[in-house]
C-alpha cells in the first residue's frame, strides 16, 4: 500500500481536527469508499492521536443489487 496515497490536505485536516476538539464526545464513522479498501486503524493513523481515537467504524458496504432494489431507501434518509 502506498501511504502517501493515503493524506489528507494538510490545512483541512488541521481544520477538521480543531472543530472535533470542541466536542470530545464526537465520534468518526468512514462512510467514503476507503472503508472498503483500508482498515479501521490506517485510516485512524491519519489523524492526530486525541482524534484517532473517535474514529470507531463505518457505514456498512451493500450490494448494489440491494442498492437498486430498495432505492426508496436512500432518498428516505435524505
Amino acid at each position: 500500500m502506498q501511504k502517501d496515497i493515503l493524506t489528507f490536505d494538510p490545512v483541512c485536516l488541521n481544520e477538521f481536527e480543531n472543530v472535533l476538539r470542541h466536542y470530545p464526545r464526537a465520534k468518526i464513522v468512514r462512510s467514503s469508499s476507503w472503508r472498503e479498501m483500508y482498515s479501521i486503524e490506517t485510516i485512524s493513523s491519519l489523524f492526530s492521536p486525541d482524534i484517532a481515537v473517535g474514529v470507531v467504524g463505518a457505514t456498512p458496504c451493500l450490494n448494489p443489487i440491494t442498492i437498486e432494489t430498495h432505492k426508496h431507501i436512500r432518498h428516505q434518509a435524505v
